[in-house]
């Protein structure tokens, strides 16, 4: 067993986890269709950390051709898909109360939690990327760190800031830098070419 599949399982395991949580709140949201409020920033937000968790799984890859590892590659792989976990249980709880269904309220009894929680994998991601440009002397990420400090931006504002068009701007700014994101992991991930 290589490396990579040695720590990808563990890593595939608990990010499985985390998109299963996801997964089975929407099932619960769906059969209680006629009951829940509604709430577009918390779906926003369930996609972004949706997409933290997917798009974290698609980049694992990039690990496919290591030969050796360290401890503090060993504990970023254990600790960011754990993140991906806490973010997932903490906007789409298990243990969800019928009156957490109310996803308005929810969302303004809960927001820091989730988004404060997304704001962590934000800093702890980018300070792993870095960690490997500079071990690996490769280029500084520049345009990673410029994408995780627009979303923490926002998403510190989304914290703070009650107001409607925030709360929906701030999620869809950080699903936005997902959204561009992906098709480059993808293209990483199948030898750097992009294909839509």
């Amino acid at each position: 067993m290589t490396i990579f599949e040695h720590l990808g399982a563990l890593e595939a395991f608990i990010l499985s986890l985390a998109i299963a949580a996801l997964v089975v709140f929407v099932a619960k949201l769906v059969r209680r269709r006629h009951t829940v409020v509604w709430s577009l920033p918390h779906a926003l937000w369930m996609t972004i950390i949706l997409f933290n968790s997917v798009l974290f799984w698609i980049d694992g890859f990039r690990m496919r051709d290591i030969t050796s590892s360290s401890v503090l590659t060993v504990i970023a792989i254990l600790a960011l898909p754990l993140l991906c976990f806490l973010q997932s249980e903490l906007v789409a709880p298990g243990d969800a109360t019928a009156e957490d269904f109310d996803l308005k309220a929810f969302h303004e009894r809960h927001r820091a939690e989730y988004i404060g929680a997304t704001v962590v994998y934000a800093i702890v991601l980018a300070a792993y990327i870095c960690w490997l440009a500079f071990v690996n002397h490769g280029p500084f990420p520049v345009g990673a760190l410029v994408f995780t400090g627009l979303s923490l931006a926002v998403s510190a504002a989304a914290i703070r800031m009650r107001q409607t068009w925030v709360q929906v701007a701030a999620p869809l700014l950080v699903l936005s830098t997902k959204l561009l994101y992906l098709p480059l992991a993808v293209a990483a991930m199948s030898g750097g070419e992009v294909s839509f």
